[in-house]
């Protein structure tokens, strides 16, 4: 496999603390299909979380959604710009969105955080 097309450990948010630390003290930013908490890290790079509850539906619809975020996220050129933890929840109508409309949520996310 391509080491460059891959979605590296390190970028990933996965121990429980972690993502308790992103809910308490995060700022979020809200999207037509996503919701980002996102707050600021020490490391040279960004890092990914994604939060899916069965309430969001059955685990193939969880697994598809999350797909399509580290997707959108490996893709995304912005992000290297940041050094943030990002924490990425669905709203109900992401179960319908395809990847375009997520990853058009994300660039809006870039794009209002790089005017700051």
């Amino acid at each position: 496999m391509n080491n460059s097309c891959s979605f590296p450990k390190g970028a990933r948010i996965k121990q429980r603390h972690q993502f308790k630390r992103l809910s308490s003290q995060a700022k979020y930013f809200v999207a037509k299909h996503i919701i980002i908490d996102y707050l600021q890290n020490s490391l040279p790079y960004c890092r990914l979380g994604i939060t899916v509850t069965r309430r969001f539906g059955k685990a193939h619809e969880r697994n598809a959604f999350k797909r399509k975020v580290r997707e959108c996220f490996r893709k995304s050129l912005d992000c290297k710009n940041f050094n943030y933890d990002f924490n990425i929840k669905p709203k109900v109508s992401a179960k319908e969105a395809t990847l375009t409309e997520i990853c058009c949520d994300l660039d809006l996310f870039f794009k209002s955080r790089a005017k700051n």
